[in-house]
């Protein structure tokens, strides 16, 4: 009788330690998995066209407000300089505009191409 209680114990705790080492094995498995997963960067799609060239007509807009700002604290023999970099960047602003009209097909018939 105590040897069958025995063998019931010692078999009960041996399929326990199977079943632990397997849940122990999962998890294993499922923090290594998340582990990897984690060091891995995402994937980022990159921006389309029109994405990129509305980021450039934002930064223009603000070397617009910039240059403005340093037309008007500028010092007399700094004006000119002033008033060219003013030009460029509208001039630059512009381009991207016509760029942004012209993909979007929105472009004037009478406006002449780039």
């Amino acid at each position: 009788m105590i040897l069958a209680e025995q063998r019931i114990v010692l078999d009960l705790s041996f399929a326990l330690s199977n079943l632990v080492s397997e849940v122990r094995l999962t998890d294993m498995k499922v923090l290594f998995k998340n582990l990897l997963l984690s060091l891995t960067p995402p994937e980022v799609t990159p921006p389309s066209e029109a994405e990129c060239l509305l980021t450039e007509i934002e930064e223009a807009r603000e070397k617009i407000e910039y240059a403005w700002n340093r037309l008007n604290y500028a010092d007399p023999e700094y004006v000119e300089s002033a008033v060219l970099e003013l030009h460029l960047v509208e001039k630059q602003y512009g381009v991207l505009n016509k760029r942004y009209r012209l993909m979007l097909g929105l472009m004037d018939h009478d406006s002449p191409p780039l």
